[in-house]
């Protein structure tokens, strides 16, 4: 499933011919928002050695909502790809 996710989301922003670099780079991207949200979420912050450039929104939500969120944003991707093929 997060493969099938992930090549929607790819194709969705054209960067679906990334390089091996740079998919490399979107990794670790996604790596280190990950140890943010956990460092928030255990309210410690040893977890990270890097700086967050932007504002981010850390606070709690019901995990249904998320959920929800989530589910409709993948269904809106898969629409937009199967409409394309």
């Amino acid at each position: 499933m997060e493969e099938l996710l992930q090549g929607a989301i790819e194709k969705k922003y054209g960067i679906h011919d990334l390089t091996v670099e740079e998919k490399a780079q979107v990794k670790l991207v996604d790596d280190t928002i990950l140890r943010y949200e956990l460092s928030d979420l255990l309210d410690t912050h040893d977890y990270n050695d890097l700086e967050l450039v932007g504002e981010y929104d850390f606070s709690f939500r019901m995990m249904s909502e998320t959920e929800t969120e989530f589910i409709d944003m993948f269904n809106v991707l898969m629409k937009e790809i199967q409409s394309t093929n």
